[in-house]
């Protein structure tokens, strides 16, 4: 059974989870981040989903490594977390930090879901900038739709939306990868 001080008490901070093998990076983070989140921290895959199983409610925000053990440099592990986190939570707001820099990378995070890559290393204030406009981001998304934006070109995907949503025809949607054509 794990220590119930290690979970966070009810607060109006954002819950955020960070996931690295490197402890000294973990605690570091950790320490740094205090003064605006609640913060959680694992050091691999299958120790967050354990962790994830114990919690009341899921985290706001993930700091997400891509390299994790067993296989610390290669980003298959951090990937697929991304994709666990987000069947999890739809709305949670994952952040890579990896020192597996690389637009290819950073590319298929956003593609998985991630908001961000952000190499490390990254200065702690940066980061609790970039955390906290994501936040902001989810918060100013309209309530019934996951498209973000208020231009005239998102107004109207919008409405082509609308007017398309009940049609009993298939529609093609096309766009460049990681677009978000599956929203």
């Amino acid at each position: 059974m794990p220590d119930k001080s290690a979970f966070p008490a009810a607060s109006s901070r954002p819950l955020l989870l960070i996931v690295d093998d490197d402890p000294l990076i973990s605690d570091t983070l950790a320490y740094s981040l205090a003064s605006s989140f609640e913060v959680l921290t694992s050091p691999s895959r299958s120790h967050c989903a354990s962790l994830l199983r114990q919690l009341r409610q899921p985290p706001d925000l993930a700091l997400v490594d891509l390299g994790l053990p067993p296989l610390p440099h290669q980003p298959d592990e951090g990937f697929a977390l991304i994709g666990e986190l987000l069947a999890l939570s739809p709305a949670m707001r994952i952040l890579v930090l990896s020192g597996q820099d690389g637009e290819a990378h950073g590319r298929h995070a956003r593609t998985l879901g991630a908001v961000d890559f952000i190499a490390k290393p990254a200065d702690p204030a940066l980061l609790r900038q970039a955390l906290l406009n994501s936040l902001t981001f989810r918060e100013a998304a309209p309530a019934d739709s996951p498209l973000l934006g208020h231009s005239e070109p998102m107004e109207k995907l919008r409405a082509q939306i609308h007017h398309y949503a009940d049609s009993p025809f298939p529609v093609l949607i096309e766009g460049e990868s990681g677009s978000g054509k599956e929203l």
